[in-house]
Order: structure tokens, then sequence, then C-alpha cells
């Protein structure tokens, strides 16, 4: 009888974790490189844009106050965004905007191609009740090598990828020189 409730209990928890393997799908055409996850910036901006990209810190900065909802943004905390960050020359810096994921698993990576940038959000499946119903949405910011790029437009996307398949798309562009 143990040995059945045992079985069952199997059954009903297997299905809500995801295995070690499970993470970000590598968009076609593209690599994994190497990146640096920068302090978290402004929070409270909304609903986007989910993306920005700049080839200078303060140019991302000045991208990210005008298309928040709240002025004074980064007027909050020294350092909700990135006043702390120097630049580094020969990145591009990417800031995503995804909403927390409670009690579900996520990874991030990033890829690129010659003329685009990745940045892969994974979230797998939830583990438990979420209480969470007043969470705010932080910009994320991404160090990313130019090396490999092309020069001109190069694409930037966020894909927001979920263990049941779906895959939400956001995207934008950055000049390099």
């Amino acid at each position: 009888m143990r040995f059945a409730l045992v079985l069952c209990l199997l059954a009903i928890t297997a299905p809500a974790c995801d295995p070690p393997w499970a993470g970000p799908n590598l968009p076609e055409g593209a690599s994994w490189v190497g990146y640096t996850e920068v302090a978290p910036g402004p929070i409270g901006c909304g609903t986007g844009p989910a993306i920005v990209a700049a080839t200078s810190i303060d140019d991302l900065r000045q991208k990210v106050v005008a298309a928040c909802r709240r002025p004074a943004v980064c007027n909050d905390t020294q350092g909700s965004c990135w006043q702390n960050v120097q630049d580094h020359p020969g990145y591009v810096y990417v800031a995503v905007l995804v909403m927390p994921a409670c009690t579900a698993p996520t990874k991030d990576s990033v890829a690129a191609s010659r003329s685009a940038i990745y940045v892969v959000h994974w979230i797998g499946h939830a583990q438990g009740v979420c209480n969470m119903a007043l969470a705010l949405p932080a910009y994320r910011l991404f160090l990313v090598s130019r090396s490999g790029l092309q020069a001109g437009v190069v694409k930037v996307e966020l894909q927001v990828q979920t263990e049941g398949g779906g895959t939400e798309i956001a995207e934008t562009e950055v000049a390099l020189a």
C-alpha cells in the first residue's frame, strides 16, 4: 500500500518539475555567447518597452527613462538606473523588462549571430502557489561583446520561452559603427 502511495505522489508531482537539462533553446543560426549581467535597474516602468539596446550606458539610461511611465524613476535610489556602471568600449548594453516568474525556475542566456543578439529568458513549470499579486518588473542589464557582430544595424531580440513550448518575442535595433 505504501508503495502505491509513493507511486501516486510521484505521478502527481513529477510533471510539475523540470528535468535538469531543461532550459532555453538556441535561436536558429546563432551560437551561445558570453555575457555579463549587471545590477537590476529601475522598477515599476509599466509594460514596456520589453527590450532597449545602446552602445553606451548613458544612451541606454536615457532610452529607459524616456520609455518609463514614471519620469522620476531614476531619482528613487542611487544606482537604480545603473549610475554606478561605467562605459565599456566594445560592448552592447541590453536592458530587458521581464515579469518575475514567482515559483517557476528561470534560466537566462545570450546568443548571437553576425547580425543579431538574442537574450533568451526561459521559464519552467511553476513549483507551488504564487503570492506575488503586486509584482513589479525591473529592468535587467546585460553587457554583450560586439566581437563577431557586423558593423551597421544589428537586431536585438528578447525571447521569452516557456517550458510548454511557447515563445514571445520583442525586438529592437542598435547601430554599430
